[in-house]
């Protein structure tokens, strides 16, 4: 599956299994897993990997969609941009996380 999404400075798509170790450093930080119900800390070898092929299958489910938020700059991984599905209700629900080297840059302001 092929999606992408852009913006002036960052590009959005899904995970690939190259992005695991970049995952496991940013969401390993202990200040980003304080933000997240789901990121453990102390963040293991192997689970960025268990997590990108998780949200692999979910995709093609359509439970859920889970995507890679890229610096066009310098094509770098910063972050995710997450939406759980509720087919039920018709509903979906926006999550994200930035890596703590790119707090403060304006890639989630509000």
């Amino acid at each position: 599956m092929s999606l992408q999404f852009e913006t002036t400075r960052l590009r959005l798509r899904f995970f690939e299994q190259s992005d695991a170790k970049m995952v496991q450093r940013l969401a390993g930080n202990e200040e980003v897993a304080r933000t997240m119900l789901a990121i453990p800390y102390p963040y293991e070898d192997g689970i960025a990997e268990q997590w990108i092929e998780h949200i692999r299958q979910s995709s093609e489910k359509g439970d859920s969609y889970a995507f890679a938020m890229i610096k066009k700059e310098d094509d770098s991984l910063i972050g995710t941009m997450s939406m759980g599905v509720s087919k039920k209700h018709k509903r979906a629900e926006l999550a994200y996380w930035v890596g703590r080297p790119f707090w403060g840059q304006g890639f989630a302001t509000l």
